[in-house]
């Protein structure tokens, strides 16, 4: 059968976030590829490096 998407959102760590958000400001690669390697949302890991790394 085919799994359905569930609704429930998935909560990530703050430590999680802002890993993944200084690794973005780092330069080691695009918002794009980092969101697609952590399986995440572009517009999240823009979120979060606004709101982990000020």
């Amino acid at each position: 059968g085919v799994k359905k998407m569930s609704k429930k959102r998935t909560k990530y760590t703050s430590t999680f976030k802002t890993k993944l958000a200084l690794e973005l400001l780092q330069n080691k690669s695009t918002l794009v590829q980092i969101a697609s390697k952590h399986n995440i949302l572009p517009q999240n890991l823009q979120n979060w490096k606004k709101t982990h790394v000020n």
